[in-house]
């Protein structure tokens, strides 16, 4: 073995040696403090964390924040609830007035730990939906045999009938007939609504259907309404039970 070959084969040995060295570097290992989030709708994605809030009713959250280290001491904690993207709360608990819109509103908890800057996040929806989408459905009359639709909703907190105003009918009419109705669903099974189609024997329009997600009637008929080949009635005589869920 030339030289040559012996100065190459004992670099090669001294490269190995220092790349196998044990590193002594400055490393600072912490266990960190993991954030569970608990409480609150449970599943894989937000679209199935939804909130049914009737318009005007009140929201209210209160997760339950432990750390792996911390436990339930939150004192080294900072918290913070979105309602479509804007700050509503910076404490742990929401409490949320449905009054802005119908429909369904992104909401987003965050909980930040101050000691290392790591935010824990939760997402949902608020679905704001008209209080008498679900319910008990009665149509009534007065001593002057006015008409008038109340319900009793199943998703409000109030536990009494109100009464009903359609916003493009000023009056039912006079001499309430029937109401009747069908179940209409959404995107899931648990997303559904009611069609309502009442009937008033004196009225400018004798039959109304109704969609009780925002209650504005979506078929009018009256004397010259078309329906088949002939000409619906314009004076129903028959009388029906007039409650209906």
């Amino acid at each position: 073995m030339n030289l040559k070959n012996l100065t190459y084969i004992l670099f090669l040995a001294i490269f190995l040696c220092e790349g196998c060295s044990k590193d002594l570097g400055n490393y600072d290992y912490r266990d960190v403090n993991s954030i569970s989030i608990g409480g609150l709708l449970d599943n894989s994605h937000p679209t199935g964390r939804i909130y049914e809030i009737p318009f005007h009713d009140t929201v209210r959250l209160n997760p339950t924040v432990t750390g792996s280290l911390s436990g339930s001491d939150t004192s080294a904690l900072t918290f913070e609830w979105k309602v479509d993207s804007v700050t509503v709360s910076k404490t742990k608990n929401l409490f949320y007035i449905a009054n802005k819109r119908y429909g369904k509103i992104s909401a987003e908890f965050h909980v930040t730990d101050k000691s290392t800057g790591t935010t824990t996040s939760y997402n949902c929806f608020l679905n704001i939906v008209n209080p008498y989408k679900w319910g008990y459905y009665v149509l009534t009359q007065n001593k002057a045999k006015d008409a008038s639709l109340y319900c009793l909703s199943s998703i409000s907190k109030k536990s009494s009938f109100d009464q009903v105003l359609l916003s493009s009918l000023d009056k039912l009419g006079k001499n309430p007939l029937s109401i009747s109705g069908t179940k209409k669903y959404g995107a899931s099974s648990s997303d559904f609504y009611n069609v309502l189609t009442i009937g008033v024997q004196d009225a400018v329009n004798p039959v109304v259907v109704i969609d009780s997600r925002e209650f504005v009637p979506t078929l009018l008929y009256n004397s010259s309404s078309y329906v088949g080949e002939i000409l619906c009635s314009a004076r129903p005589r028959y009388r029906r039970i007039s409650i209906m869920r």
